[in-house]
């Protein structure tokens, strides 16, 4: 709790955590269920309303 009170005094509020090995496993989850239902074709568009940061657009280019 401490270090996040700490990057909070840093980078200030609100502040947002992404966690780069967490979202990829979720993107290749999606990814295999999307190809095993809907075949390799399948196009993936992310919706960069949900949440436009910079970070995570980063993240999931690949």
């Amino acid at each position: 709790m401490n270090n996040m009170i700490e990057l909070a005094r840093k980078f200030g509020t609100p502040l947002y955590l992404l966690f780069e090995e967490e979202i990829l496993k979720s993107c290749e989850k999606f990814k295999n269920s999307i190809e095993k239902n809907f075949g390799k074709n399948a196009m993936i568009l992310y919706a960069s309303k949900a949440l436009s940061c910079v970070g995570l657009l980063k993240i999931i280019k690949n």
